[in-house]
């Protein structure tokens, strides 16, 4: 009997499910079209004719109302003579009205400009608008009436208790409307509001995004363009209060609406915002991604802005959590090339704000990128060490390479990692070396065109020390004019390419005139410290034969001044940082070294 029942039951359960899944989703679909209509009709009370419409069915009801209550007290159908102390109220309530409609007004007009003068973008709630919409309406409304009835002197009842239920609506409105206006001009009931409306637009905007398809114009794609634009002035608000904050030394109130913010963000910057799974590789249409991508920036850009008050101030505390925000909190989520490039140019700009000599700015700052994932942010790290190169400061050259070239150690897992995995994690981390080592040859040859010795010295003895000689070989016989100005990139996995604005090239732009001779002069001093530092037996890496020296005789094979350029070398003497180039004897077997590799060279070919 078991097994029967078993078996009838058995095929009743798809059955189930499939029911619960269709009722699901008609539940979720009512749900959503609840949302939207709740959103639109947010939006049409914002226009005074929607507003004055919606008065005007108020007032319809509050009719049918008294008119109700009539039927049940004749009385105030009967046409009553107005004693003189209904004149007096009447008078007294008309001239109230007169007096608090424009002292409204005023106060509301004032307290939005002071709000104004805190945070220039905010806009308020939608809420507030329609009871200032609907107070201006009801105001004029009762004073109209009141009027009427004071000038006839004669009245029915039920048109009094009319009037006044107006004047008690007007009064209530009024009410909202004052403490509206007083928690504009209160730093701390504005902040709380404008961060909860920002977290407001973010929820609602996310719930718009997955209910859209991201292709077809309609009801939807109309109230996200709605949403955005409020997002963004919300967003805006935000920063621009706690910049007020920071300027006015509120630090508790800052610290305080600072947490709250990024837990807002944190609901913005996730997976979750477009229901990714745990890969974040699932597409996303275009559309959807501008959409995102533009509040993005809109966060970023005031983020960055945030940081660099912080620090410029010397709030290295407050600046150092800001910008813990900025790595970590705001990171791209998923995979998608567009927002790491609005992520690498926020990055610019606020690495282009601080001076290179601002060490106790920049350190923090550096320990924060050298905690992400390199290949993502290489343009950020070009730029600086274009600008430790410009203005020859060797000492944040110093701190910037090391970051700049660093390797992730992943010898503790490679037992457990497939052979095959292993040569193709090999074939990746060799290209990654040889596209750092481009970008420190960039680096001398910019040293050697702008005169810059020391930077180009200190350079040849790191990339000599920090790198094997058979992956500088390699990278120098492949440099030329055509790639030097090309960024060697190796990422994968892009969504979604965009062309490079100009202030995204970032790069060393050599002049073509002197390219030859910066070169030369650039191997001959790279292949002179190879040759010291194996002579001298110095801590260099890998370099166990002459093998493994650069092909010197290749690369200024075609040049016609070498004798020049030994003597340009000598005369320069210990300015680069170099003990070998200070030495005669070294310098003369250097010189007859790479004149005879010059020959076998010109020979073999």
């Amino acid at each position: 009997m078991e097994a029967n029942v078993e078996l009838k039951s058995a095929p009743k359960e798809p059955f189930r499910n499939s029911n619960q899944q269709l009722e699901g989703e008609k539940f979720k679909k009512i749900e959503n079209q609840q949302f939207i209509q709740k959103l639109e009709h947010e939006h049409k009370l914002l226009k005074t004719g929607t507003v004055a419409k919606y008065s005007l069915l108020v007032f319809l009801l509050i009719v049918a109302l008294v008119l109700l209550v009539s039927i049940y007290i004749p009385s105030l159908w009967f046409n009553h003579e107005a004693t003189s102390n209904l004149y007096g109220l009447g008078k007294n309530i008309t001239d109230v009205l007169r007096f608090i409609l424009p002292v409204t007004i005023t106060i509301y007009t004032f307290s939005y400009r002071e709000s104004k003068q805190i945070a220039p973008s905010n806009r308020g709630s939608m809420r507030e608008k329609k009871q200032l919409n609907m107070f201006i309406v009801f105001s004029i409304c009762t004073f109209g009436l009141g009027m009427i009835i004071h000038s006839l002197g004669v009245a029915y009842s039920w048109i009094l208790l009319i009037w006044y239920m107006q004047v008690a609506m007007s009064i209530y409105l009024l009410a909202m409307l004052l403490k509206n206006s007083f928690q504009n001009i209160n730093i701390a009931k504005l902040s709380e509001g404008t961060i909860d409306l920002t977290n407001d637009g973010i929820r609602n905007l996310k719930k718009l995004m997955s209910i859209w398809d991201g292709l077809e114009e309609n009801r939807v794609s109309g109230l996200i363009e709605k949403q955005e634009e409020r997002a963004h002035a919300h967003i805006e608000s935000t920063y621009q209060i706690l910049k007020y904050m920071n300027e006015k030394n509120m630090n508790s109130m800052f610290d305080e609406n600072l947490k709250k913010l990024e837990e807002t963000l944190k609901v913005f910057n996730n997976q979750d915002f477009f229901e990714l799974d745990k890969t974040g590789y699932v597409y996303i249409p275009d559309e959807k991604i501008e959409i995102y991508k533009r509040l993005y920036k809109t966060i970023l850009s005031n983020q960055v802005k945030l940081i660099v008050d912080l620090f410029n101030e010397n709030k290295m505390i407050k600046g150092q959590e800001a910008l813990r925000i900025l790595t970590q909190l705001l990171y791209p989520k998923f995979n998608n090339n567009v927002l790491h490039q609005c992520y690498r140019i926020e990055l610019y700009h606020l690495t282009s704000n601080f001076k290179l000599d601002d060490i106790h700015k920049f350190t923090p700052l550096l320990k924060a990128l050298n905690q992400m994932e390199k290949e993502k942010i290489e343009k950020v790290y070009q730029n600086l060490i274009i600008r430790a190169v410009e203005s020859g400061d060797v000492e944040f050259l110093c701190n910037i390479v090391y970051i700049v070239t660093k390797e992730e150690n992943r010898d503790n897992d490679k037992d457990k990692i497939p052979s095959i995995q292993q040569v193709v994690a090999e074939i990746v981390r060799r290209k990654i070396i040889q596209k750092d080592i481009h970008l420190i040859l960039k680096a001398i040859l910019k040293s050697l065109e702008l005169g810059h010795n020391a930077c180009a010295g200190f350079l040849i003895k790191f990339l000599v020390t920090r790198f094997k000689g058979i992956d500088i070989k390699a990278s120098l016989s492949n440099f030329s004019k055509t790639n030097a100005n090309v960024v060697l990139d190796f990422t994968e996995n892009e969504q979604q390419t965009t062309e490079e604005t100009d202030i995204q090239r970032i790069d060393f732009n050599f002049n073509s005139e002197t390219f030859n001779y910066c070169y030369y002069k650039m191997a001959i001093l790279i292949y002179g410290q190879q040759v010291f530092a194996q002579k001298k037996s110095l801590p260099v890496k890998n370099i166990n034969s002459s093998k493994e020296y650069i092909e010197v005789g290749k690369a200024i094979g075609e040049c016609e001044y070498l004798k020049y350029l030994f003597e340009k070398i000598i005369k320069v003497n210990s300015n680069y940082g170099l003990l070998f180039v200070t030495q005669e004897e070294f310098m003369d077997s250097l010189k007859r070294d790479i004149n005879w590799d010059i020959l076998r060279n010109k020979l073999e070919s």
